[in-house]
């Protein structure tokens, strides 16, 4: 099977110097997405989909943000994995400030966004889950998970409905009132993690498991969850990123491949290899089919964007008709932004120049293509007879004649 569409075709956009991977990515709308780092604990914000990055905070006394959540509405909570603190932005991540710490002895390994006011956090190495009902201002303690080790992914399936994913047991919790109150779900093998949870339309959720490298899937809200897919070679499938209607993607630990679903988690494609050793942390949606991954060890981020339309090849010439030698100034005016270009100008030579200068030195009648590409595609025009070159007629001859004059009789 042949992965088409969004998510399929990624590209190396930058690494962030000096940190050991991205450890989270959140898209926050209007081109703005932001990318926390493990190292020096810093966030980085774009504005333009992923393309250029730019330093807006770094945190002294943490070295990991490991955790992201948005309302959708401009308001972002970034969780740290040192310190147990959470830091808030509520302008689309241009400015941070510190709401708390929930312990010094806690890490922040998710957070997420219920509704309303409502939002959850889940902590290291108790097991625990906050729960903040005024905009992440203030925060209590409503669950700890006796037995496991890490709340690794939270996730709001709808309707109030919030799942827990768990280290050690491998264990997903179920809350029914906004994560106020929790209870067993659906173990997913007992010693693994569930490493990542997301959620679609109508409470279908996939959960990414640690030590098996599967995906299960929980439809309608359903009790019944089904291993949909192991993930040969991998041992974490650690990261999903939704893109709409039935299409996920997913992030592997230990190949650095991304997969792709477009039945709801159903059957998986292997969209791309960034890398043997690397590590997809975490995979972002930004909307306008751009997707967004961050990578361990490196700190890179990679980017997939729609390919753009295939060039409709077009051009022109001046002159088009004349004695030898000719020289002749072709222009391109293919369309679709083509980003290379083979000319056969008919007499045997060719070019790769975008607007080429060409000579011909012989008399004749010549047929001229263009062949244009980008990564769309790409398109042929040909031009039978284009250039006409005359002969140059031979020069005419100087004629001195010779006169004789006679003066006189003969």
């Amino acid at each position: 099977m042949v992965c088409s569409g969004p998510g399929c075709s990624w590209e190396f956009i930058r690494s962030f110097s000096g940190e050991t991977f991205v450890g989270s990515l959140v898209y926050l709308g209007s081109g703005v997405c932001l990318a926390g780092t493990v190292g020096h604990g810093q966030i980085w914000r774009s504005v333009d989909y992923g393309l250029t990055w730019t330093k807006v905070f770094e945190y002294v006394g943490t070295s990991w943000i490991n955790a992201f959540a948005t309302n959708g509405a401009g308001i972002c909570i970034a969780g740290t994995a040192t310190g147990g603190l959470l830091f808030r932005s509520v302008d689309l991540g241009l400015n941070w400030t510190v709401l708390t710490r929930l312990g010094s002895q806690e890490d922040i390994d998710s957070v997420c966004y219920v509704d309303g006011t409502i939002w959850l956090a889940g902590t290291y190495p108790s097991a625990r889950v906050y729960r903040s009902t005024n905009e992440g201002v203030s925060w209590s303690l409503v669950k700890t998970f006796t037995g496991d080790d890490h709340v690794r992914s939270l996730v709001h399936q709808g309707s109030g409905i919030c799942l827990a994913g768990t280290d050690s047991r491998g264990y997903v919790y179920k809350s029914y009132d906004r994560g106020t109150t929790w209870s067993f779900f659906k173990s997913c093998s007992t010693g693994t993690r569930v490493s990542a949870l997301i959620a679609g339309l109508s409470g279908l959720t996939l959960a990414g498991v640690r030590a098996t490298g599967t995906v299960w899937r929980n439809r309608y809200f359903g009790a019944e969850w089904v291993q949909q897919k192991q993930f040969t070679g991998e041992i974490d499938t650690r990261c999903f990123a939704w893109l709409g209607g039935s299409i996920f993607l997913a992030g592997t630990e230990e190949h650095g491949q991304i997969w792709k679903s477009s039945d709801g988690g159903a059957t998986w494609v292997n969209t791309d290899f960034l890398g043997g050793g690397l590590g997809i942390k975490c995979l972002a949606y930004a909307g306008a089919d751009i997707c967004l991954a961050g990578t361990w060890p490196g700190a890179a981020i990679y980017r997939s964007s729609p390919l753009p339309p295939a060039p409709v090849a077009e051009f022109s010439a001046v002159p088009f008709f004349g004695f030898e030698p000719l020289e002749v100034q072709f222009t391109d005016e293919s369309t679709n932004t083509p980003t290379s270009w083979v000319w056969g100008f008919g007499d045997g030579l060719f070019s790769a120049d975008q607007n080429p200068l060409h000579t011909y030195a012989g008399f004749g009648v010549y047929t001229v293509s263009l062949k244009a590409t980008n990564a769309g595609g790409e398109n042929t025009k040909i031009k039978v007879g284009y250039i006409t070159v005359l002969h140059t007629p031979d020069p005419i001859p100087e004629f001195s004649p010779i006169w004789s004059i006679q003066i006189g009789p003969l």
